[in-house]
């Protein structure tokens, strides 16, 4: 076993967070009736296997193309053979062409799998057993050490995990205002008609962008530390990390902001959904956000290293 190259630490808990999610999106759509679910057609074992279908592709997709990275560059390191290196390297290019592909292959008012989301499901696959190779032939590795500059991503996870109940809740097939103590902070069995959906409450039941933006958002912030190790891609990889964290938490705040201000009536005013990459001033804020993340990032990963005569 190697110690050399990005730890896989990090990756193989996003690997066991995502495979989580899928397994409760499937068991909750199997098991709901079709009426409390959204934008999807059919409910069941079958429809809800095509729901974690979809999921694979997003937001699955977007956390494998960092995850291809991290074991590509393991795998790197590790092997002497050209023929093996040069069958990585294929694979992790057709992983990130494959995952490419929900950049039309997404409808969310449409839920329903179809072929045309197959393609990113394979990218996901082919990322998941590139990570799993990394491992079997090179060890986990060994990560940075915590330190103090973490808590920087650390701390504000733990507010927005309890902000991201109604969702979790949901995920799980359930009410967070089934939960005594927590129906009068949250909105989410009370009904707000939408077009289209008369009976609609204001929490859905099933999967939701913002528990998959918030998910995006903490994918990243686990991987940043296996960056810092990375011989090969690592300003490409830190770059798209750092546009990641801040377009799963815009994510995550369209979404909340929605269910559980507009919904409510505190406010009228609704921040558009930025999950399409668009010519905006909200997608503007996210690149220049995410410029600014990216340099404190470097800024922490200094703090990271050890110091001269420090272990």
């Amino acid at each position: 076993m190697i110690s050399d190259g990005a730890g896989l630490t990090g990756s193989l808990l996003i690997w066991a967070l995502w495979i989580v999610v899928a397994a409760a999106t499937w068991a909750t759509n199997a098991r709901t009736p079709l009426h409390l679910l959204f934008a999807v057609s059919d409910a069941g074992i079958r429809a809800g296997a095509g729901r974690a279908l979809i999921l694979l592709g997003w937001p699955v997709g977007l956390a494998a193309i960092a995850l291809v990275a991290i074991a590509l560059d393991r795998l790197l390191v590790g092997s002497s053979s050209a023929r093996f290196r040069r069958t990585v390297v294929a694979l992790s290019g057709l992983s990130v062409a494959l995952c490419a592909t929900i950049a039309f292959a997404i409808d969310p008012d449409h839920l329903d799998a179809k072929p045309v989301n197959v393609p990113a499901a394979v990218g996901v696959g082919i990322a998941f057993g590139l990570t799993l190779l990394a491992l079997a032939m090179t060890g986990r590795g060994h990560d940075p050490p915590f330190t103090r500059a973490d808590l920087f991503w650390a701390l504000p996870f733990l507010v927005l995990l309890f902000g991201a109940l109604p969702w979790v809740f949901a995920n799980l097939g359930f009410y967070v205002g089934d939960v005594p103590g927590l129906h009068a902070i949250f909105m989410s069995k009370q009904v707000v008609p939408e077009a289209g959906h008369p009976h609609l409450v204001s929490v859905h039941l099933g999967n939701h962008d913002g528990l998959d933006g918030l998910l995006l958002s903490l994918c990243a912030v686990l991987l940043m530390r296996s960056v810092d190790q990375m011989r090969r891609l690592r300003t490409a990889t830190r770059i798209y990390l750092a546009l990641l964290f801040v377009y799963g938490l815009a994510l995550a705040v369209s979404d909340w902001w929605y269910e559980q201000l507009v919904k409510r009536g505190t406010l009228n005013v609704r921040i558009p959904s930025p999950m399409f990459p668009s010519l905006s001033l909200q997608w503007l804020a996210i690149v220049a956000v995410g410029a600014l993340v990216y340099l404190l990032e470097l800024r922490i990963s200094s703090a990271r290293q050890p110091r001269p005569g420090r272990r």
